[in-house]
């Protein structure tokens, strides 16, 4: 679990809410739930006294290396983080979006994610919809958008075909 957006972590009910959905997962499935937990939202747990089930382990922010290495060998990643759709499409884990949009749609295209939402029995049943999904059959679809091997180039003329405009305009050349 990496849960760190404002609206998810400073609004006391969404917090409640994603608190029970963490807790019910690792009632559910009785395996470890490993929350990343950012000082923010360790400021607002500690001021609350906000009780977890034993099986959810809040850690301190992990580096991106060891996070990638978790998220690839979880059951499955529940994150609000607009990242995710990416993660989850290339390295293969099942995941839901803790939040009520995404800015990532083609993962939705694809079926890589799930968008949750934030109330506890919506990410519940997001949760369990993706983990028995990917039991089924791996999540192995990945968006026509990640599939370009030519990124860099693309990036090269979109920069230089703008480089005219921002001369005039910005720099008034």
């Amino acid at each position: 679990v990496s849960a760190h957006r404002e609206e998810n972590v400073d609004i006391e009910e969404n917090f409640v809410e994603l608190v029970n959905s963490i807790n019910e997962i690792a009632k559910k499935y009785e395996v470890p739930v490993i929350y990343s937990t950012h000082p923010r939202t360790r400021k607002f747990i500690d001021k609350r006294k906000i009780v977890f089930h034993p099986l959810v382990q809040n850690i301190k922010p992990l580096g991106f290396l060891d996070y990638v290495k978790l998220q690839a060998n979880a059951l499955l990643v529940v994150s609000d983080s607009g990242t995710l759709t990416e993660e989850s499409a290339i390295l293969g884990f099942p995941g839901v979006l803790i939040r009520t949009s995404t800015e990532r749609p083609e993962g939705l295209d694809a079926g890589t994610i799930v968008v949750g939402g934030i109330k506890s029995r919506d990410v519940l049943a997001a949760s369990e919809l993706s983990i028995k999904i990917s039991s089924e059959r791996p999540i192995t679809i990945l968006p026509v958008d990640y599939l370009s091997t030519d990124v860099s180039t693309k990036v090269v003329k979109v920069i230089q075909s703008y480089v005219h405009i921002v001369n005039k305009t910005t720099w008034h050349k």
